[in-house]
């Protein structure tokens, strides 16, 4: 009986074999660059004991940029490709890439956080960074929120 259920339980949401080196998902990017953001805890005004979550930006993080294979584990030694210091406002762009597999790597208060991405060149190099925004969330969890500006 529990066979059928799994099976079925495939057949319904589909099963994927994944070792435990390989991204769970693989996020797809026209540029490699963005902001880089740290959800914080913060006060909330006029409430003393009340706290409220935002994302600030990482100023002087390292990000680092490594090229991932469809075998590699991330970041294994000799595939460093970039390494990037954010600025005040958590900016950070890596520049004269190859489309590909990538690991995006970055280390804000000495703790460390992966994201697997696949980079393809935007229609003409008209690619705008700053709608990426690379989030560390309280929980620890690194993501991607892309801002979308509509007209």
């Amino acid at each position: 009986m529990r066979t059928r259920l799994v099976t079925i339980g495939c057949l319904l949401f589909g099963c994927v074999n994944l070792s435990a080196d390989e991204p769970k998902w693989i996020t797809k990017v026209d540029c490699l660059g963005g902001r880089l953001m740290q959800e914080k805890e913060l006060p909330k005004k006029h409430h003393a004991d009340s706290v409220k979550f935002a994302d600030s930006p990482a100023s002087k993080a390292t990000v680092l940029l490594y090229k991932r294979d469809s075998s590699d584990s991330c970041c294994e030694e000799g595939k460093q490709v970039a390494k990037i210091i954010t600025k005040k406002n958590g900016r950070f762009e890596f520049k004269d890439l190859s489309p590909g597999g990538y690991w995006v790597v970055a280390i804000i208060d000495a703790h460390t956080y992966t994201m697997a991405v696949e980079y393809s060149r935007a229609a003409k190099d008209i690619s705008d960074c700053s709608k990426y925004l690379y989030t560390v969330e309280r929980t620890g969890n690194f993501g991607m929120k892309v801002i979308v500006t509509v007209t």
